[in-house]
């Protein structure tokens, strides 16, 4: 963990999510969120895939789950949010490690000293979610799978990990029930969020139709102009 750091975003996601969609998903971001003069291609993403060993995690994670790196990644005081990649079957939300992942970044986001720190964003191959900007079909399948959704059923290959993320989910004020509250909560806002872009978007073709059938039809405008000849 070192100064490449600076202004990054951590990304949660599920390994099981075909690559393209993986970087459809994580331009989509950049782009929404670029705000440097390098352009989009300059944001920073820390990537859990791309920054441990996957041939020696043990020595990765290590028996203490708070030097890991992708911990000290996500609580460097530098992070600006966590990207979390979803697929329509929201599967990233079906595995613990991810879970874990959640409970750091709903931490961040009840900590008031880590200002810099923007919340998490859900991101899939069509758009950012919290920007109103995915598939409409996307975002309903997601919701649908989400609310029904319960994180203490998420999984992980290996027991002990799901054993010990659960242990710390359950020890927080509130444990799961608050864990579920918060994901159905960023859902909720971000349905709104859809609804209102698709409204708008519906009105302003309306309207250029509208503006269509008050013109007069294109025959008609040569009629005339020939007629004034």
């Amino acid at each position: 963990v070192g100064d490449y750091l600076l202004r990054s975003w951590w990304v949660s996601h599920y390994w099981g999510t075909p690559f393209s969609d993986f970087v459809s998903g994580i331009r989509g971001h950049a782009v929404k969120m670029n705000k440097s003069e390098g352009g989009w291609e300059c944001n920073h993403y820390w990537i859990c895939t791309l920054s441990n060993n996957q041939w020696n995690l043990g020595d990765e994670i290590g028996k203490d789950w708070m030097q890991c790196s992708f911990y000290l990644a996500l609580r460097c005081g530098h992070c600006m949010g966590t990207a979390m990649v979803l697929d329509e079957d929201a599967s990233a939300l079906g595995r613990s490690w991810c879970l874990f992942e959640l409970l750091q970044t709903f931490q961040l986001t009840q900590d008031r000293e880590v200002a810099s720190f923007r919340d998490l964003w859900l991101c899939t191959k069509t758009g950012v979610l919290n920007l109103g900007h995915s598939s409409t079909d996307a975002a309903l399948a997601i919701a649908r799978r989400v609310a029904n959704l319960r994180l203490q059923d998420a999984t992980a290959s290996v027991l002990a990990d799901k054993e010990l993320i659960d242990g710390l989910i359950s020890s927080q004020p509130g444990g799961f029930d608050v864990m579920n509250a918060f994901v159905k909560h960023h859902l909720q806002g971000m349905l709104a969020d859809m609804k209102r872009s698709f409204e708008l978007e519906l009105d302003r073709l309306e309207n250029m139709l509208l503006a269509d059938e008050v013109a007069p039809p294109l025959h008609r405008q040569l009629a005339c102009s020939l007629e004034e000849v």
